[in-house]
């Protein structure tokens, strides 16, 4: 979402952060985490998006629902999060960023920070989990 939102001068930024993209852990229980950040991010251009405020909220609550030894219907729950709100709420913060953003330069450094925190957010995740025992 974030390639398709930014300027052709700022892409090669991307592909710098293609190897780290490559590298997160394939977790499937990260996505409040990465939600979450990208929310924030969001939030902190538009803190009184009352969407936005609302996709936070869920994503905590689906954060706070996670079980250590997952049944399969939490594992149902957490495939339904990832593939329909969890994706709506990242589109929305990128939505907000891109078009809230005072000029190109600023909507596409914000952005570019918005995937550096959602990525370290996936790996502050994982890491939490295995320290856990998770």
């Amino acid at each position: 979402m974030v390639n398709d939102s930014i300027g052709g001068d700022v892409r090669p930024e991307l592909a710098s952060l293609a190897t780290g993209l490559v590298q997160l852990p394939r977790n499937p229980r990260a996505a409040p985490a990465i939600v979450g950040a990208a929310l924030d991010a969001a939030l902190n251009l538009r803190p009184g998006r009352k969407d936005l405020r609302r996709h936070r909220r869920r994503s905590l609550r689906h954060a706070a629902s996670q079980v250590p030894h997952p049944t399969l219907p939490d594992r149902l729950r957490c495939t339904f999060y990832r593939h329909g709100p969890a994706r709506h709420a990242l589109a929305c913060a990128v939505y907000v960023v891109s078009a809230h953003s005072d000029s190109e330069s600023a909507r596409d450094t914000a952005l570019v920070a918005m995937l550096e925190q959602a990525m370290a957010a996936a790996r502050g995740s994982v890491r939490a989990r295995s320290l856990a025992g998770v």
